[in-house]
């Protein structure tokens, strides 16, 4: 939603630091990127891109409107959600396939200390 409301870039960057600093599961940083990502199909302020887009026609005095452009946004947007959530099962799948076989093959996860900032 507030990628229809304000430009996409700022809203990425606003959910990326809120999905960063509060430490949610992989779905929701996940949901949350595909939010920002395809919210702006169904107006014509939510993306740069789109912007830029629709003043490249005008000046070709080709005209669309926000209402044309919300009704194919509409009809594209949700075979676009499913596309992008399947991509995310089949990865999470990948991943679940490549542990079981590592698992099977002997392969253990080598655990290692997380890195420390140096203070100047």
């Amino acid at each position: 939603m507030i990628s229809n409301l304000v430009n996409n870039l700022p809203a990425g960057l606003l959910a990326g630091s809120v999905v960063s600093a509060s430490h949610v599961p992989h779905q929701v940083a996940s949901a949350v990127l595909i939010g920002v990502d395809l919210g702006p199909n169904l107006s014509v302020t939510g993306s740069l891109a789109t912007i830029l887009w629709l003043s490249a026609l005008r000046r070709e005095n080709q005209e669309v409107s926000a209402w044309s452009f919300l009704k194919l946004g509409s009809v594209m947007m949700p075979p676009a959600l499913l596309l992008a959530i399947a991509g995310l099962l089949l990865t999470r799948l990948g991943k679940l396939l490549f542990l079981t076989q590592c698992k099977a093959a002997g392969y253990r996860p080598v655990n290692r200390p997380a890195a420390r900032a140096s203070h100047p």
